[in-house]
């Protein structure tokens, strides 16, 4: 292997993007693929965000709520620096783009481009580039 490189071996693994994070602790890596890889995704074909712990070599699925299912397409991961939050794009079919953020440990997601009311915001929204410092 080459150091300083991150490879996932996994098979029939479709990454759609180079959108793509890793954690300011080096911990875990998130990442966008349209191939289920965890059986919470039941979207064949759309992009789902998943987060790769380094040490443990678990791949989780992060673009699902606790209970229930998000769909859509989603996209650009934005992941904080102990790799407890991940923030990242959502597109549902015919709706507006929103920003969910994920809380790893309750696994409590938020739609988080709302207005002062709790509104979901009625034009896209995006992750901007660089680290999520403040996530």
């Amino acid at each position: 292997m080459t150091p300083n490189r991150l490879t996932l071996v996994e098979p029939q693994v479709k990454a759609t993007n180079a959108a793509t994070a890793i954690s300011g602790n080096g911990r875990y890596f998130v990442f966008t693929s349209s191939t289920p890889l965890a059986a919470s995704d039941t979207t064949i074909g759309d992009d789902d965000i998943y987060i790769h712990d380094l040490q443990t070599g678990t791949i989780k699925h992060v673009s699902t709520p606790a209970t229930g299912t998000l769909g859509g397409v989603s996209g650009e991961p934005a992941i904080s620096n102990d790799g407890n939050f991940i923030a990242f794009e959502n597109t549902q079919p015919r709706a507006a783009t929103t920003l969910q953020l994920k809380n790893m440990t309750s696994g409590a997601m938020t739609a988080i481009s709302t207005d002062s009311t709790g509104a979901i915001a009625n034009g896209k929204s995006f992750v901007a580039p660089g680290p999520a410092a403040g996530v």
